[in-house]
Order: C-alpha cells, then structure tokens, then sequence
C-alpha cells in the first residue's frame, strides 16, 4: 500500500481520494481545465498527423536503403538493370492536400548508362545514396524521438 501524502489537506474519511490522487501524480496523470483539454486534444490531432508522415518517411527511407543494397549486391551481375526509390513527391503531395495518410513508395529503373555487360549499377553512385539516405534517416528518427519527448513533457505537466 502506498503511503499517504500528509501534504495536503483533506476531510475526513476521504483517505481513499487522497490516495488516488497520489497514484495519479505518480502515474504522471494531468489535471486540465476546459481550455487545457482542448489545446492537448488539439495538439494529439496534430501529433498523430504528424507521426503518420515521419511515419510514412521512414518506410521509404527503409525501401529506399534495401533498394540501394540490392543494387550494391548485384554490381557484377551480368544484364542487372538498378532501381531507384521516390517517396518524397508523394509525401510532399500528402503534406499539401492535408492528408497525412500512408504514402507509398514508387520503385523505378534507373536512367544510368548499361556497361559492356548490360548491368547499369554505378557503385559510386549507390555508395553516395547509401550514405544519404542513412543520414536522412538518422535525422528523421532524432526528429520522431524529439517529438515524442516534448509530447510526453506536455503530458506529464512540467
């Protein structure tokens, strides 16, 4: 059983409401008022709008890096033809119209010259993508993370 919080006063036999109230402090709940409520219900509406879109980031991002590690792998593989990965214009195409829904992401063949061998993969070129596309999504995952920091202080009340 927890302890009590001799902090505050309360009537008489209301021992079982201080204690829940001490649980709720503990939990983290927030008591809120009317004008509090609504701007938390609001910022949840905006917050789950804006996880979905760095939700739907991270999924191209992550199809973008196993495409560009397929075509790493198949750098000698005779008539290969590399592939790329376009998420952003249907992403940016979501943030405009106000649709935060999944985005997906469009494979396409790549415009790089074919070599002797009919396979087109430029390894510098993947090796470049690769490395910018972990950057990107090590920025987008700091984002998520900060995001969900500051979502967490706003409810904890501090």
């Amino acid at each position: 059983m927890q302890p009590l919080d001799v902090g505050h006063a309360v009537p008489a036999g209301d021992h079982e409401s201080q204690r829940e109230a001490v649980l709720r402090r503990q939990r983290g709940a927030v008591q809120v008022g009317g004008q509090q409520r609504v701007a938390l219900e609001r910022l949840g509406e905006r917050e789950g709008a804006l996880v979905a879109l760095l939700d739907s980031a991270l999924d191209g991002l992550s199809t973008r890096q196993q495409v560009i590690a397929d075509n790493i792998a198949n750098v000698d593989t005779p008539g290969y033809r590399a592939t790329s990965v376009d998420f952003e214009s249907a992403l940016m195409s979501a943030i405009e119209s106000g649709h935060a829904g999944a985005v997906t992401p469009v494979t396409t063949a790549t415009d790089t010259p074919v070599g002797a061998n009919g396979n087109n993969v430029d390894l510098r070129k993947e090796t470049l993508a690769a490395v910018q596309s972990q950057f990107q999504y090590q920025v987008l995952t700091r984002a998520a993370s900060d995001r969900f920091d500051l979502v967490r202080t706003v409810a904890q009340g501090r």
